[in-house]
């Protein structure tokens, strides 16, 4: 299966946050307001990379994507590379 990014021609920088809380890890992408929760570290930033993909899926579906990297796939941070 081809990602939607593969397709684009090249690839967007996202910001990964992860935070300790006291029952496992939190982690935060602010450019998408994607989050997840799990046990470690690994746990926590492979659940957003996976909810990530997820969601540009989600918008690619939709039909939406154009409107968040607008019609000639300039995303803010994009390089070209990539698929």
């Amino acid at each position: 299966m081809t990602s939607v990014l593969e397709t684009a021609g090249g690839y967007v920088v996202l910001t990964g946050y992860a935070e300790a809380e006291e029952d496992g890890f939190n982690a935060y992408c602010p450019e998408l307001g994607v989050a997840t929760c799990g046990d470690t570290v690994e746990e926590v930033l492979d659940g957003l990379a996976d909810a990530l993909a997820v969601y540009l899926e989600g918008l690619a579906e939709i039909g939406e994507l154009e409107g968040l990297c607008g019609k000639e796939g300039n995303c803010p941070q994009r390089s070209a590379g990539g698929g």
